[in-house]
């Protein structure tokens, strides 16, 4: 269950039951482990709560080399995802992701990204797109989904000026 445990997480210092601890390996410091806390449970709530991706999927993340997209790419991966595509804004942002997992990069500013995205995923399109950039990108999704597919928009900055019309 989300929210249940003591009040406090974000102290300095804090007395919790033993059983509750998580000893963080060395390479991980307090300050990413903070991080990881807050982009984790969202991935937890994404990929558990709204949509669990499946063996054989074929799955698009938006904004993937950010902090949520990182995580998504790799649980994707290990849950059995068939294809992963990444989408972010730049080459060296596609190649993070491929480090992490994913099977294909798509630039999402170039006028043709729906068509890779086509074509990364044989033609059908993907069958979930998780979607946080917002704007002209989640209308634009809809034509890159598959058939019977499904869009997950979350913390989609620049979601306020979009309108779903007759079509979508």
């Amino acid at each position: 269950a989300y929210g249940v445990g003591p009040r406090g997480a974000y102290a300095e210092r804090r007395n919790i039951p033993a059983g509750r601890a998580v000893k963080l390996p060395k390479a991980i410091g307090d300050e990413m482990a903070a991080g990881m806390m807050l982009k984790g449970l969202t991935v937890r709530m994404l990929l558990r709560a709204v949509y669990k991706v499946k063996r054989g999927d074929t799955v698009l993340f938006h904004a993937a080399a950010g902090g949520v997209g990182s995580l998504l790419i790799q649980l994707a991966k290990r849950a059995g995802a068939k294809t992963v595509i990444a989408a972010a804004s730049s080459a060296s942002k596609l190649d993070l992701t491929r480090t992490l997992g994913a099977d294909f990069g798509v630039d999402y500013t170039r006028p043709d990204w729906i068509d890779s995205v086509r074509a990364a995923s044989g033609g059908a399109g993907p069958d979930i797109i998780y979607e946080s950039v917002g704007g002209d990108i989640t209308k634009a999704c809809l034509a890159a989904l598959g058939p019977g597919g499904e869009l997950v928009i979350y913390g989609a900055l620049n979601i306020q000026g979009f309108t779903f019309g007759v079509p979508e």
